[in-house]
C-alpha cells in the first residue's frame, strides 16, 4: 500500500492484527474482556494518562497522540460553523457504523456535518451504511480529507455534498478486491476484480489472441486456478461497488443523470492501472465532483485531527495500539484498539467508548 502505510516497519506488520482476526470486535452493550473503569472526573492520574495518550494503568503505552481531538473539532466548528466529527479508521467495517451511531444517536438533526475522514479503505457495504447514516442526521454533509481517503474511503466521499481536500489529500480507485486465500498457494491473498475482468484484453494485446475465439480457453485456464463460484464472487463484487457508487453520487450530484454517474463510476473502478494510484484533488475535480480547498486554518485543524491514526501508522509499541476513532467536539470518543500480542495469543481488536457524561464502556 502506498503512502504512509508503506512506512510500517516489518516487525509492526507482523504484530498488526487483521480487523477480522482473533476475538470479534466488541460492539456497544457487549461485556468487555478487559473492563477499564474510567470517568472523566476520575482523578489527576487518569487525567494525566488521558492527556498523555495512555489508558489508565498503562504507563508508557502510546495509544493516541498528545493533543485532544475534541478540542481540535471544537475549534473546527468555530471556524466552519457546522457540527464537526472525526472518522479515523485503518479499515472501515460494520463496527464503525455502530460507533458512529453511538455518536449521533439522541442528537437532533443538524444543518451540516463536517466529517474529517482518514482511512485506507474497508468494507463496501459497511461504508455505504456509514454514508447513509451520516446523511440521515444532517441536511448537508461535507467531508474534509487531510490525508488518505482511499478505496472505500473514496466511496464514502461520493456521498458528500462537498469535498474539502487538503494539499496532501489523496483518494483512490474503488475496484473491489476479493480474498483468494486457498485458491493459489503462491498467488496473492487478495485479487482485484479488475485483474480478472481484464484477462481477455491482456491476452489480445500481449499475446495476439483473438479475444472472442479464445474466450473458452481463457475461461478454462482461469477456472483451473480459481473455483468457478469464486469468479462469480468477483462479478458480484464489481456489480455491488458500481451500484453503491452510483447511489451515493446521486446524493452529491442529483442532476448529473444516470449516464454522468456511470461515467464517474467507470473511471473510479476501471480508469486506473493500480489500486494504489493516488487520485489528487485536481483529478477529482475533473471528474465533476464538488471540490473546494480549505483555508490555511482549516487545513491545519484537519491535519491535526488525523494525527492519532497517522502516528500509529509510523510507530507503535509492544502494548498495543490504535486502529480507529470516532469523535465529536462534545466529548464523545470511541477508539478501536488492539491488545498486545502474547506468546499464546495474537493481537485482538476491541472498542472503547468515552461518553460526555463520563461513562466508559467496551
Amino acid at each position: 500500500m502506498p503512502g504512509v502505510r508503506a512506512q510500517l516497519r516489518p516487525d509492526l506488520r507482523r504484530a498488526r492484527p487483521h480487523p477480522d482476526s482473533g476475538r470479534p470486535p466488541r460492539l456497544p452493550g457487549e461485556q468487555s474482556h478487559r473492563p477499564v473503569p474510567l470517568h472523566r472526573g476520575a482523578g489527576a492520574g487518569a487525567a494525566h494518562d488521558r492527556c498523555a495518550g495512555r489508558l489508565p494503568g498503562q504507563r508508557g503505552t502510546a495509544v493516541v497522540s498528545g493533543h485532544v481531538v475534541a478540542d481540535v473539532l471544537a475549534e473546527l466548528e468555530s471556524v466552519r460553523g457546522g457540527r464537526a466529527l472525526a472518522l479515523l479508521a485503518d479499515r472501515l467495517d460494520a463496527t464503525h457504523a455502530y460507533a458512529l451511531y453511538e455518536c449521533l444517536r439522541g442528537r437532533e438533526r443538524t444543518e451540516r456535518i463536517d466529517l474529517v475522514l482518514f482511512t485506507s479503505g474497508g468494507d463496501v457495504d459497511a461504508t455505504r451504511r456509514i454514508a447513509l447514516l451520516l446523511r440521515e442526521h444532517a441536511d448537508r454533509l461535507t467531508v474534509l480529507v487531510p490525508d488518505h481517503a482511499e478505496s472505500a474511503g473514496t466511496l464514502l466521499c461520493l456521498a458528500a455534498d462537498e469535498l474539502v481536500l487538503g494539499p496532501m489529500a489523496q483518494l483512490g480507485p474503488i475496484d473491489p478486491h476479493v480474498s483468494a486465500a486457498g485458491e493459489q498457494a503462491a498467488g496473492p491473498g487478495r485479487i482485484s476484480a479488475e485483474d480478472i475482468r481484464l484477462l481477455p484484453r491482456m491476452a489480445g494485446e500481449w499475446f495476439g489472441l483473438d479475444q472472442k475465439a479464445d474466450q473458452v480457453h481463457i475461461f478454462s485456464a482461469v477456472s483451473q486456478r480459481l473455483f468457478p463460484t469464486t469468479l462469480s464472487t468477483f462479478y458480484r463484487a464489481d456489480r455491488n461497488i458500481r451500484r453503491a457508487a452510483r447511489e451515493l453520487i446521486a446524493l452529491q450530484r442529483p442532476g448529473l443523470g444516470e449516464e454522468g454517474r456511470t461515467r464517474v463510476v467507470d473511471e473510479l473502478v476501471s480508469g486506473y492501472d493500480s489500486h494504489g494510484h493516488a487520485i489528487t484533488r485536481a483529478e477529482i475535480a475533473r471528474l465533476g465532483l464538488r471540490v473546494t480547498m480549505p483555508s490555511p486554518r482549516e487545513e491545519e485543524l484537519m491535519w491535526r485531527c488525523a494525527e492519532p491514526l497517522r502516528e500509529w501508522h509510523t510507530r507503535s509499541d509492544e502494548n498495543g495500539g490504535l486502529l480507529g476513532m470516532v469523535a465529536d467536539a462534545e466529548g464523545f470518543r470511541a477508539r478501536r484498539l488492539f491488545t498486545a500480542p502474547t506468546p499464546d495469543q495474537p493481537p485482538r481488536p476491541y472498542w472503547e467508548f468515552d461518553h460526555p457524561g463520563g461513562e466508559r464502556t467496551c
